[in-house]
């Protein structure tokens, strides 16, 4: 199909390959194994086309010789008939109209704007740092598009950006294609501004980030009844009362148990302790009670830690917390722990808080190490 705006006319319901559409609307309609690419609509006439346009085809419906398809009308009409769009004011323009351009008067006349002084329009006031030109570009390069841009060829008089820049996101703003602005979270940063990702600092160099490639620790997330964002950053909900791994090192350098069970009439689970193995220590997180080391319940560690060789355990505002060498726990004394498991165990975890290797598409597996759905867990 050569255009857009003819390919609903073509191929519908129950007309067969090489036929148009016989509405009232298009009766003029004819199918062809090589329809113009160019000069086929109103709005062709007041472009200009690529010096090769007329050597290419495509098969189509289009109007007969003469006549230009009218996107308002949804007919076949001659050119003195074909309104002219204005792209100031987004309305159309009847055949004969006049219309007030900055500095001169202008009649709409074949499908185009014909102008009392057309000499004058060049200096007419264009948005930001954009230039008039005869020659604009309909679809214009731009800070968004320049990766897979392709020129369309086609041309009208109107705004531009000066040779060798490009629109920036606003839509009116001109700059050199190096120092394009990159966007993250809804926001533009100027090329030479860093933002933070993880462990990692990415900066912004002509329209696209450069970051480094810190291999990064991750903080994996059990709360409520319960919910769980694992090391990878999928997110789910897994309602069981029983002790499930949170995590747990294949090495068995350490794991963390969590405990489920019922916590109101509706049916929901909550955690109600944690059990951390770690180098053959065992550390024990209830609700209602101090922490247990190694069967001994402790105390007086909420403004001193208490450290018992690699394992520090202290509280810090509204949580308790556990840190080793290898992962740091913080724990709300209810329902919310925070798991971070430092970088050197990156591809070595299993459990609930999925297997920490950068692709979440494998972190629900059952025991046995098989991809599976949320229930099999």
């Amino acid at each position: 199909m050569s255009k857009t705006n003819l390919s609903n006319v073509c191929q519908i319901g129950s007309n067969p390959y090489g036929q148009c559409s016989s509405s009232n609307y298009l009766s003029s309609i004819n199918y062809s194994e090589c329809v113009s690419a160019c000069d086929y609509s109103c709005s062709d006439l007041d472009q200009t086309p690529s010096s090769n346009c007329q050597n290419q085809c495509l098969p189509g419906c289009a109007c007969p010789i003469n006549t230009y398809y009218d996107v308002k009308s949804r007919s076949c009409i001659l050119a003195e008939q074909c309104p002219c769009y204005d792209m100031t004011t987004a309305t159309y323009v009847q055949p004969g109209q006049n219309l007030f351009r900055i500095c001169t008067n202008c009649t709409c006349i074949s499908g185009t704007f014909q102008c009392d002084n057309p000499n004058c329009l060049p200096s007419m006031i264009c948005p930001g740092n954009q230039i008039y030109s005869t020659n604009a570009s309909t679809c214009p390069e731009t800070c968004d598009n320049m990766a897979n841009f392709k020129d369309c060829n086609t041309y009208k008089a109107g705004c531009t950006c000066p040779l060798g820049q490009v629109l920036t996101h606003d839509g009116i703003t001109c700059v050199p294609i190096n120092e394009c602005p990159c966007r993250y979270n809804q926001h533009s940063y100027s090329t030479g501004e860093q933002i933070q990702q993880s462990c990692n600092n990415c900066t912004c160099s002509g329209g696209s980030w450069t970051c480094t490639t810190l291999q990064c620790d991750s903080t994996c997330i059990a709360s409520g009844d319960p919910h769980y964002i694992t090391f990878d950053g999928m997110r789910y909900s897994y309602q069981g009362a029983c002790q499930y791994y949170l995590a747990k090192e294949i090495n068995n350098t350490f794991s963390v148990l969590a405990e489920n069970v019922p916590c109101c009439s509706t049916g929901v689970t909550c955690t109600k302790n944690i059990i951390i193995d770690y180098l053959g220590s065992t550390i024990d997180l209830q609700r209602g009670r101090n922490v247990i080391f190694n069967t001994i319940e402790i105390d007086h560690y909420e403004s001193v830690p208490k450290i018992y060789g690699q394992v520090s355990i202290f509280k810090s505002g509204l949580f308790t917390i556990i840190s080793t060498p290898d992962f740091l726990i913080k724990w709300d004394e209810a329902t919310r722990i925070y798991l971070t498991v430092y970088s050197k165990h990156r591809g070595n975890m299993e459990g609930l808080c999925g297997n920490y290797n950068d692709d979440n598409a494998d972190d629900i597996k059952t025991a046995q190490g098989i991809t599976g759905s949320i229930i099999e867990y």
